[in-house]
């Protein structure tokens, strides 16, 4: 790997871990001590809308300001400015979700009951002050980001995730969601005094006017920015609002899977977006074209051979892993198996929702954020109709299998407009002739599997906490032998 990508890659891999552990640990507590049920669901449909609308803008704000940050030296005497704005941006919004909450409760959670409602709309107005200190937030996250403060880029989801585990301590058990929902105003605040502090310097200038230089050009490169990330954010409540109507516990189920999942998609979504973009950026700043689609195709590469078997061995697994990280307290034997199914669809989704985030960032680095957009409604489309179809027969997992073929489309199509239509041809040739690299050790894990299925009831039973990891680690070692005899049969076919 390249050395300019090395140290940020491993620097925000660790951190990125670190804050994925707390969240899941954070995602732990709140189903041992409430479980999957109608309070729940209502605390989650509260939690959904704050949130969209801060990675609405944390989105927008880290791939538009940070490029204008970085290029544009007057921007440096902006920071308070910005960061004044989106303070104001953030009392007019935190403000509308207070006024709006039932209407908003109403609007995503038509399948809910009513007294799921009534207490998502509480809750709601709690969260909503949450948004004045999101926002300025994200600017000084930016600014952070382009001083090479990497570890303040993964901050947030450790500090949302820490306080909402200080939070579920206190908690009556089962009963109080007011505490969760007041720790996501005080989780902003911190966010927002930490990061203040780090980008004390930029805010100690002020620039003698309140108009922005160069406003007009970073208000043009964060209008298409916008229109993307109000896609994902609807794609993100659409799968909010269909699974309130699947019953009691179906929102949380899918929560908690989505939970699991995140571990590695966060992970490695975080390294792309603040190690790969940079480097792809300045490959496109330099014309240097070939150079780039030869380290998007050795990127992917990587991370189908890592994904496709970590996909499999989820499905295959599903039922223990549910039981060794979930299955406690009031998280109850019924939630566990509701949520074992849902995790499939998300397993199955992790090669190409990866993929996506890379070619995106691909696209972003090349400026085509109206490429991205396309992506974005190609998925708006096909992920409501998947849904219809799928939900019927397959009930909460058809949510799940519905994401997994959207984002399979989107990576599909966004690589499609990278290469182009020539190119794309000689890529997918490429692809195919070298894909038995990754099915050769994923057919291994599989039928390992399936040995270990078959001698399982002849041998000690273990409980579900010893024999995860025994079977993770036994996978990884299989997987890297098979992988190590790949390279020996044909070292030079790679894609």
């Amino acid at each position: 790997m390249n050395s300019a990508l090395l140290r940020p890659a491993l620097i925000l891999g660790a951190v990125g871990i670190f804050s994925k552990v707390i969240q899941v640990l954070a995602g732990l507590l709140l189903a041992y001590r409430f479980g999957a049920n109608t309070g729940t669901d209502a605390y989650l449909l509260a939690k959904s809308a704050p949130i969209g609308l801060y990675l609405i803008v944390d989105s927008l704000v880290y791939n538009a300001f940070l490029p204008f940050y970085q290029h544009e030296r007057r921007a440096r005497t902006n920071v308070l400015i910005v960061a004044g704005w989106m303070l104001l941006a953030g009392a007019l919004a935190g403000s509308a979700l207070f006024a709006t909450a039932p209407w908003i409760v109403a609007l995503l959670g038509q399948g809910a009951s009513l007294e799921s409602r009534a207490g998502a709309a509480e809750l709601l107005r709690w969260m909503a002050i949450a948004v004045l200190f999101f926002f300025p937030a994200s600017v000084l996250k930016a600014v952070n980001a382009a001083q090479q403060r990497y570890v303040l880029a993964a901050l947030d989801g450790l500090v949302i995730g820490a306080t909402l585990a200080a939070a579920l301590l206190l908690a009556a058990q089962g009963t109080d969601y007011r505490p969760l929902a007041i720790a996501l105003p005080v989780s902003g605040g911190l966010l927002l005094a930490v990061q203040a502090i780090f980008a004390r310097a930029d805010l100690r200038v002020w620039p003698g006017s309140l108009s922005i230089p160069g406003g007009r050009q970073l208000l043009g490169a964060s209008a298409p920015l916008l229109g993307v990330n109000s896609l994902q954010q609807f794609l993100a409540l659409f799968m909010v609002a269909a699974a309130g109507y699947l019953g009691s516990g179906a929102l949380s189920c899918m929560n908690f899977s989505y939970s699991l999942i995140q571990i590695p998609v966060g992970v490695v979504d975080l390294i792309l977006m603040s190690a790969w973009f940079p480097l792809a950026a300045a490959m496109v700043h330099n014309g240097d074209r070939s150079r780039l689609l030869h380290s998007l195709e050795r990127t992917a590469a990587i991370l189908l051979r890592a994904t496709v078997p970590l996909a499999l061995w989820l499905v295959l697994m599903r039922v223990e892993l549910i039981r060794a990280v979930l299955q406690y307290g009031a998280f109850d034997g019924v939630a566990a198996e509701r949520t074992a199914h849902v995790i499939v669809g998300h397993a199955l989704a992790l090669p190409g929702w990866l993929l996506e985030a890379l070619a995106c960032r691909c696209l972003f680095a090349q400026q085509r954020h109206s490429a991205y957009l396309a992506v974005m409604v190609l998925r708006c489309i096909t992920l409501p109709l998947l849904c219809l179809l799928l939900i019927p027969g397959f009930d909460l997992l058809g949510i799940s299998l519905a994401f997994a073929a959207s984002t399979t489309l989107g990576a599909a199509f966004a690589f499609w407009l990278i290469h182009g239509r020539a190119e794309s041809r000689i890529a997918l040739s490429r692809w195919l002739h070298a894909s038995w690299r990754i099915a050769l050790p994923t057919l291994a894990l599989a039928c390992a599997h399936f040995l270990w299925r078959l001698g399982a009831p002849h041998a000690p039973a273990l409980p579900a906490a010893m024999l995860l990891p025994i079977h993770a680690f036994a996978s990884l070692a299989l997987l890297i032998l098979c992988y190590r005899l790949t390279e020996r049969i044909a070292p030079g076919n790679r894609p």
